[in-house]
């Protein structure tokens, strides 16, 4: 290949002949080619440039590692890449397919409008994000310095809603309505109403003074504060901390600290499971179908009759530290302290996928065309979303293996004797992404499966008998 990009373009030698392929932007002088992963990288002074097999740019026509000097690249088993460089060492990549938006704002709560998305700040500020250009702009800034709860864009009003210090709604980059503080979550229920759940109350908040008649009238007369003419409290006292409207059974239902509580067009009341309070801090619908994350990392399957299912163990979330979770078409996503799951509500079975997506301090997500928008501390992120999981690959290393402290060869099949009755198994579970702690299995003989310590890579078998020898290792 000639390193001066004369041509502008990739051929390929095929039946004897060159034949074209597609453009290549940017690149005067390429120094290295590779085809790796199923991509084209070009090597050059100013970066490392990325093509699918159709031509398309995997950067947007933009190079990667602008600043340093790549020569190479190679793909593990596990589908990370590594770049050499003759000044920085060895760059480990474990998804290019995950790329910065911005990391010049602090990003909190997402929403989106078309290929607009709306990223509100910790410092109360409001930036617009074109997702087809990937160009950001400043949209809004209120007046305090509260962090920015929660907000959605209203298509029908071409309103954005949010919560700051206040609940507002805005247009046009103007304030058109403001009321209640310390709104943790809100949901549009119709033209009139909006739901809130608040620090000291959760109800409904009239946004629009229209005459015509709706199911919430009732509700919302009932519970009126005639000293705060718009709020109608359902609920006093408590913290609200989320809330979630079902379309589908026409019911709120509202996360505190006190419990789960439903309300409908005729009624409120708490919900309960076998007599006990549900104390959660995030619910989602889905049909006709609630989700409620427990504090204690229950997630709660909840259906229109008030029926309960502790999916938690059916969804194989037990061992899993739960922070959020969000609803998306037909996924419910769970956001943990350093990884992004999701369950495909579609399936009967409601089983979770570990698609491999591990962002630490997640502070909210969007979807957009099979692609999620992730928000972190830092900075705003973009990845491509499928549904298909992509399994987990780390690799089991026996490092050492120990009868009574005397060293075995572990390259052989060992049959001990009764007298080798204490062992110690040394082993690696080598996994690159992150620390992500896969925990390892054991079982003797045809016993039950046991799982070894969490923190341990030494595995201790005290006191063995003839007829009890360890038969199989397994991790998952």
């Amino acid at each position: 290949m000639q390193r001066e990009n004369v041509l502008k373009a990739l051929y390929e030698l095929e039946d004897g002949a060159f034949k074209f392929r597609f453009a290549l932007a940017g690149m005067d002088y390429i120094h290295n080619f590779s085809y790796t992963d199923s991509c084209y990288w070009f090597f050059t002074p100013n970066g490392v440039f990325a093509y699918n097999g159709t031509g398309s740019s995997l950067n947007n026509n933009q190079a990667f590692f602008t600043d340093k000097s790549v020569g190479c690249v190679l793909k593990d088993r596990e589908g990370n890449l590594w770049f050499g460089s003759a000044t920085d060492g060895i760059l480990f990549v474990p998804n290019i397919n995950c790329r910065i938006l911005t990391n010049t704002i602090k990003p909190y709560k997402l929403c989106l409008n078309g290929d607009d998305l709306y990223t509100g700040t910790q410092n109360a500020a409001v930036y617009k994000t074109n997702l087809g250009s990937k160009k950001t702009s400043f949209f809004y800034k209120d007046s305090w310095y509260s962090s920015i709860y929660g907000q959605e864009y209203d298509n029908k009003e071409k309103t954005l809603v949010f919560s700051s210090d206040m609940f507002k709604i805005l247009n046009n980059n103007t304030i058109i309505f403001q009321n209640i503080g310390n709104v943790k979550d809100f949901e549009k229920i119709n033209e009139k109403y909006y739901a809130f759940a608040s620090t000291g109350s959760c109800g409904l908040i009239e946004v629009k003074n229209i005459r015509q008649k709706t199911d919430w009238d009732k509700m919302y007369n009932k519970y009126l504060l005639h000293y705060r003419s718009v709020i109608s409290s359902f609920i006093h006292g408590i913290r609200g901390k989320s809330l979630t409207y079902n379309t589908s059974s026409k019911a709120i239902y509202f996360a505190t600290n006190t419990g789960l509580y439903k309300a409908t067009p005729d009624t409120v009341y708490e919900i309960k499971m076998k007599g006990e309070s549900i104390f959660s801090h995030k619910v989602y619908s889905h049909k006709d179908v609630a989700y409620a994350l427990g504090t204690n990392g229950m997630l709660l399957k909840i259906d229109k009759n008030d029926s309960i299912e502790n999916i938690t163990k059916i969804t194989g979330i037990e061992n899993e530290n739960i922070n959020n979770i969000k609803v998306f078409d037909n996924f419910l996503f769970l956001i943990t302290n350093d990884q992004l799951m999701y369950i495909n509500l579609n399936k009967r079975k409601n089983k979770v996928e570990k698609p491999g997506i591990f962002i630490q301090e997640i502070k909210d997500i969007v979807l957009w065309q099979n692609k999620l928008i992730i928000s972190t501390s830092e900075a705003l992120l973009i990845q491509d979303f499928s549904s298909k999981t992509q399994a987990l690959s780390s690799k089991l290393i026996i490092n050492s293996f120990a009868a009574n402290n005397i060293p075995l060869n572990i390259t052989v099949a060992n049959e001990l004797s009764y007298r080798q009755n204490n062992l110690d198994i040394k082993y690696s579970i080598l996994y690159f992404k992150n620390d992500f702690k896969f925990p390892l299995y054991y079982k003797i003989n045809n016993n039950d499966w046991e799982l070894a310590p969490a923190e341990s890579r030494i595995l201790k078998l005290s006191s063995f008998h003839r007829e009890t020898i360890l038969s199989a290792l397994g991790w998952g």
